[in-house]
């Protein structure tokens, strides 16, 4: 762990390797401002993973291979089982700027969440920009540290290629500016 020289907590560098660090990325990502999957809290994220139910965001989308172990675990049933795959379901379709939110980025909160969603439009010109780093510093809104966290998140080979396959299996639909007086 390391604390960095503004911050007041230690943080795990090992983002990828950690176990605590995946679960909490898991939790994340399914978590109400997120995807918004509904009974699918920190306790039954630990059971699965566990379990060797899910390792990765992918995994929660294929959790219907496990109905007749889930179905058997204390606490569970049919009626709880068919209610998460329900719920699954109902996540598939996330706006773009809860995506992106979804991912668990370092520095990217709601707010910058939305200003990548209304500039890029699309996952994959999302992906595609941050390989040119001029573009993101002329998004009002981003600071620096925002910005090497994106541009290291989309650098890592197995993110990008993570969040091509969210794409696939996500209805991302367009970010909505909420309408104001």
């Amino acid at each position: 762990t390391v604390k960095e020289k503004d911050e007041a907590i230690l943080r795990c560098v090992n983002s990828y390797k950690c176990n605590a660090q995946k679960i909490g990325q898991l939790i994340h990502f399914a978590s109400k401002k997120s995807l918004n999957i509904d009974g699918f809290g920190e306790k039954q994220i630990l059971q699965f993973r566990k379990l060797g139910f899910i390792k990765n965001y992918i995994d929660i989308f294929k959790i219907n291979q496990f109905e007749k172990k889930i179905i058997n675990l204390e606490g569970w049933g049919r009626t709880s089982y068919r209610n998460l795959i329900n719920s699954i379901e109902k996540s598939k379709e996330v706006e773009f700027n809860k995506f992106i939110y979804s991912l668990g980025i370092r520095f990217v909160g709601e707010t910058i969440s939305m200003l990548l969603a209304r500039e890029f439009i699309k996952t994959e010109i999302l992906i595609s920009s941050f390989d040119k780093k001029v573009k993101l510093l002329n998004i009002d809104g981003l600071g620096p540290k925002a910005i090497n966290s994106i541009t290291t998140y989309f650098q890592n080979k197995n993110n990008k290629k993570m969040v091509l396959n969210l794409n696939r299996i996500l209805e991302i639909l367009p970010y909505k500016k909420s309408k104001s007086n």
